[in-house]
């Protein structure tokens, strides 16, 4: 059981194979604001072909490309760059048809020479709070839960370990989130401590909400984030996948 989870875009299932020897979960990552903080909603088991799922995927992509602008611009004050509009051309090519992240910018700081590879690029350019960090005004929190429950699917906290809030501002975004209709919460992400497992896993109890587990996948150059490496649930938690199945 697979779910390709793009951030604000379900262009993955448009040209699939019929036959791909999976149960494959139509799935979507939308990037949220809840008090000022970038928080990611994950929305699994969606119809990739509702219209409405469309229209918001649009938007999202057009603020996207607004802020590859400003990091494009930031990129260019700091003659990392050659050209604003040379960086935004090729990184549109390198997204091949997706929204366009930071990770682009990455590979394309590496392909001019500026970064010798994608984790020093985020190192020094693109991570939080670096020149590339480029905040955006995305939709509340609970506008995206709307649209994911509009499409069908459940929303679910995407990597509730990796915001750098303190654990009572955690707690308090799980219950808004709960609040607004999210019905998961991600208790495993990538490589994960276990500690913070437990933790997620605990909080995932206590607020009767179902478990998900990711690998956080974005490239393979990220060994520690590889494609279904995931780890095991723990004991106790009622996985997402029960909703539907």
């Amino acid at each position: 059981m697979l779910s390709i989870t793009d951030h604000d875009t379900v262009s993955a299932y448009s040209d699939l194979p019929s036959e791909i020897g999976l149960h494959l979960v139509p799935g979507v990552e939308f990037s949220s604001a809840w008090l000022n903080i970038d928080v990611h909603v994950v929305g699994l088991n969606v119809d990739p072909y509702s219209r409405d799922l469309a229209l918001v995927c649009g938007e999202q992509a057009e603020r996207r490309f607004r802020r590859a602008e400003k990091i494009a611009k930031k990129l260019f004050e700091k003659k990392l760059i050659g050209s604003v509009d040379d960086a935004l051309d090729r990184v549109k090519k390198i997204a091949k048809g997706s929204t366009i992240g930071r990770p682009h910018f990455a590979r394309y700081l590496v392909e001019i020479g500026s970064c010798s590879d994608t984790r020093a690029a985020f190192k020094s350019y693109l991570s939080a709070g670096k020149i590339g960090d480029v905040k955006d005004e995305w939709p509340h929190m609970c506008e995206v839960v709307g649209w994911i429950k509009a499409a069908g699917g459940i929303p679910v906290l995407a990597h509730p370990a990796k915001y750098k809030v303190s654990h009572s501002k955690l707690v308090s975004m799980i219950d808004d989130f709960k609040s607004y209709g999210g019905r998961s919460i991600e208790v495993t992400s990538g490589y994960q401590n276990p500690d913070k497992t437990k933790l997620l896993a605990d909080i995932c109890a206590r607020h009767n909400l179902s478990a998900s587990c990711g690998s956080d996948f974005h490239s393979l150059e990220k060994s520690w984030s590889q494609l279904g490496k995931i780890q095991p649930l723990p004991a106790g938690c009622k996985p997402v996948w029960e909703e539907w199945s």
